[in-house]
């Protein structure tokens, strides 16, 4: 199975769409606070044992956070996080 890298430019192809579901939410009078956040790594490392190379490997993740601050009388955050991998 050939594995695709993740770029950082694509996760600017999807700022627009998290803008319009924060800006959706907006008009919600529940809702006092909404952040979406989406990131992109990349690792590469080199190991040895007693100097000489052992392991070399590269890796990439993507990882999905939402928070909301809601309640229309008693504010109560919420958090989602979760990290993506090649199933998902």
């Amino acid at each position: 199975m050939k594995m695709e890298q993740i770029e950082i430019t694509q996760l600017d192809t999807l700022k627009p769409i998290l803008e319009k579901v924060c800006q959706d939410e907006s008009g919600n009078e529940a809702v006092s606070y909404i952040d979406i956040r989406l990131a992109a790594s990349e690792g590469i490392g080199a190991y040895t044992e007693d100097g000489m190379p052992k392991v070399t490997s590269k890796d990439w993740g993507f990882s999905l956070g939402v928070r909301v601050i809601s309640g229309s009388t008693l504010k109560a955050a919420g958090y989602f996080g979760r990290s993506l991998g090649i199933p998902d």
